[in-house]
């Protein structure tokens, strides 16, 4: 009789257990992605008005990102704002620098979760055309996530995607299946 309740109590234990491990993968551990929320696009707060945000490009110089000030209109909500950003990337830079993206590249949307992850969709021209080498795609990723993390304090972690689905790599060196922290190491000082 006592053994039939040890099975009992052990069978129990392992079905407790096993909704538990179940439930806490889906609930975003980064074996799942969460579904983003969808943000409405952009507009001004006031006609004519600006905010200065940095973007962070390459030097011909070094292996690191510089910073380029620029002016974008203003914009009311955090997905205005992290749209233009991006455009701002992508159109490259007006100093100097050097743009991480192939030319053709552009935004096709942007996502951001409750939880501060930012989901950044670009055009297939981000991944058939871009430069090869695990430097160039560091440059990009970190192009696009310290960019967004420094300028919008709301976003803590950026996911890269290309014509609207998840990509293994960006050219076969940088894992992109999961959400970037920003490293502003990468950054000039």
């Amino acid at each position: 009789m006592k053994r039939y309740a040890v099975i009992a109590l052990l069978s129990i234990l392992l079905v407790v257990l096993a909704f538990i491990f179940f439930r806490n993968e889906n609930n975003g551990n980064g074996s799942t992605v969460p579904p983003p929320v969808s943000l409405t696009e952009y507009e001004s707060s006031e006609p004519g008005e600006t905010q200065e945000v940095t973007l962070f490009f390459l030097s011909e110089d070094d292996d690191l990102l510089h910073p380029e000030i620029r002016k974008i209109p203003a914009n009311a909500d955090l997905s205005g704002k992290a749209r233009r950003i991006v455009e701002e990337l992508i159109r490259g830079p007006q100093s100097g620098l050097v743009s991480p993206f192939p030319r053709e590249t552009r935004l096709r949307n942007f996502f951001l979760t409750d939880e501060g992850v930012a989901y950044v969709d670009f055009s297939k021209e981000f991944m058939n055309k871009h430069l090869s080498g695990s430097s160039a795609e560091i440059a990009t990723v970190y192009s696009v996530v310290n960019t967004l993390a420094f300028n919008i304090d709301e976003i803590k972690k950026v996911f890269i995607l290309a014509n609207g689905k998840e990509q293994e790599t960006l050219g076969g060196h940088v894992n992109l299946s999961r959400p970037f922290l920003p490293f502003y190491n990468l950054i000039v000082q």
